[in-house]
């Protein structure tokens, strides 16, 4: 409903390229949407809304599935959001739990990437690139650093080590975790190392010139193949 925030996720989403064209709204109202078996959860909605006045509810049918509920005046309607796209020209919409893993990750981090662009505000982001691909969240971090007008600041975990990119992050922004075989663990920031702005810093991590890299142990003691048919 908030057309600046709209027009940010629908930008978002079609030049991320995950085959999303556009984004639009479904709306039923509540007794269509529930049928008449489900009066009694009809009127507890209503109830709920009305007497915590309020405009929009987050509920569970009776699937599990958590749906949006807006009420204008006395009428109440299930709103969805769709995700519009194109096959050998025609179209066809998807809710959201109907899409890749991959895509419902990136519209999590939308309104993050939407609120530190205007708010003072530190966000904190575990395994930011979960289910997306190097490339796209390589992208979407550049252009969140490269942007002048962001006011908030995102912290976050990755194992993405496409991301050790000094185009993205100041040496003192990358920080390496290293736990010791006490299970004690150590942080650090790269800005403790004497490196110059052109070093490749992933292939310096790979080598483990940072540390932060995990004790793998002696895999060649595993025998996973000694039950293996031998022809």
């Amino acid at each position: 409903m908030d057309e600046d925030y709209y027009y940010f996720v629908r930008e978002y989403l079609v030049s991320a390229n995950v085959g999303i064209k556009d984004i639009e709204f479904s709306h039923i109202s509540i007794e269509e949407y529930f049928g008449s078996n489900e009066s009694d959860l009809v009127e507890k909605i209503r109830k709920e809304m009305i007497a915590e006045n309020l405009w929009i509810k987050v509920v569970e049918d009776r699937n599990g599935r958590l749906i949006s509920v807006l009420r204008k005046d006395d009428v109440i309607e299930v709103v969805e959001l769709l995700f519009v796209h194109e096959s050998k020209g025609q179209k066809i919409s998807f809710t959201l739990d109907m899409e890749s893993d991959g895509t419902r990750r990136l519209f999590d981090l939308i309104p993050i990437l939407f609120q530190a662009r205007s708010k003072e505000t530190t966000f904190f982001v575990d395994e930011m690139e979960r289910s997306i691909h190097p490339s796209l969240i390589h992208q979407l971090l550049l252009k969140f650093s490269q942007n002048w007008k962001t006011k908030g600041q995102i912290i976050l975990s990755t194992h993405e080590t496409s991301l050790l990119d000094q185009d993205i992050f100041r040496r003192d922004e990358i920080w390496f975790v290293e736990k010791d075989k006490n299970g004690s663990t150590d942080l650090y920031p790269l800005s403790d190392f004497k490196e110059h702005h052109t070093k490749n810093i992933r292939n310096g991590y790979l080598s483990g010139r940072y540390g932060g890299i995990p004790f793998l142990g002696d895999l060649e003691k595993l025998n996973y193949n000694q039950d293996a048919i031998t022809e």
